[in-house]
This record gives C-alpha cells, structure tokens and sequence, in this order.
C-alpha cells in the first residue's frame, strides 16, 4: 500500500546569509532656516582727491601758480580743481592757465591777481576780493561770485554762462568780447 503522500518538495536552497538591504538615500539638505537681508552696508565716502602738490605754491601775497598745468614727469596731471583756498591771502598771485574747476575761493583775497585763460566752471568765489583781477579768457561757466568784491575787474572775453554775480560790487568793470553768456545772473 502505498500512503498518499504529498509530493516530494525539491530541497530548499543552501542557505546563505541574508545581505542587509541598501541604506536609504541621503536626506537632501536642509533649507537653511528663513532668515532677514543681510544689513545694506554704509555707502562708501567719496573718494578724496589725490593730494594736491599744487598748493605747496600757496605762499601768500604774489604766489604763483602758473606751473600747476599740464602733466608732470611722470604723466601725473597738475591742476588745483576742487582746491579750497577759503579766506586765503593770494593778493597780487598768478593763475593763469591753471584747471581750477569746482575750487572753493570763498572770501579769499586775490585782488590785483591774475587768471587769464583759468578755468573757474564751477568754482565758488562767493565774497571773494578780486579788484582790479584779470579775469582775461577766463572760464566762468556756472561760477558763483555772489557777494563777492570785483571793482576794476577785466573779463574780456571770459565765459560768463550760467555764472552768478547776485549782490557783487561790479564797478569800473571791463566785459567785452562776451561769445558765451546765457543765463548768466546780474542783481
């Protein structure tokens, strides 16, 4: 007799270790937490002129100037703009021919100075002394002269635009030659 048996099952597979199942990916990287703008650094001061080897000329009465034009040696323009010479005693000095532009003369004294071909555009003179200044070519585009003292002043052919003579002493003055002076202000 033969028992009914279930049928034979093959024999199970050699048994091997089981391998541990692959890490699981990496977390991405955490957001960093939500934070303000950084703080909006100051705004840079503006940067100062390169020092002004011109002003070593500034001796006082009769000092001259005219060497501040041009480049120098070593190709380093020379010019005075910007320079401040507020209540300085420059009677009787040269400038001519010297960049001035945006120079701060405001109550100097250079009466009996002179300044053809000078570039003043710009430049502040306000309660300045120039009797009897030469003023001959001189660029005076945007120039305050405002209070300033101009008795026997010459302007011959200067450039007057845009210049602000309000409340100036003007007598015996020389304008002649004037090609540019829109806008310019008289009262």
């Amino acid at each position: 007799r033969r028992s009914s048996s279930p049928p034979a099952q093959p024999p199970p597979p050699p048994s091997t270790p089981p391998h541990p199942p692959p890490p699981p990916p990496p977390d991405p990287p955490a957001a960093p937490p939500p934070t303000s703008p950084p703080p909006t650094p100051p705004p840079a001061p503006p940067p100062s002129p390169p020092p002004n080897d011109c002003l070593a000329y500034a001796q006082g009465e009769g000092s001259s100037f005219v060497l501040c034009t041009g480049t120098t040696a070593a190709g380093v323009a020379r010019h005075m703009r910007r320079v401040d010479l507020r209540n300085h005693n420059l009677m009787s000095s040269a400038f001519d021919g010297v960049d001035m532009r945006g120079a701060n003369l405001d109550n100097a004294d250079l009466r009996g100075s002179t300044l053809y071909d000078t570039n003043l555009a710009g430049a502040s003179l306000r309660g300045a002394r120039l009797a009897k200044v030469k003023l001959a070519r001189a660029n005076l585009r945007g120039a305050d002269f405002t209070g300033a003292e101009l008795l026997e002043a010459d302007f011959t052919a200067a450039v007057f635009t845009d210049a602000v003579f309000r409340r100036a002493l003007m007598r015996r003055v020389s304008i002649k030659h004037i090609h540019e002076g829109a806008r310019a202000i008289f009262d």
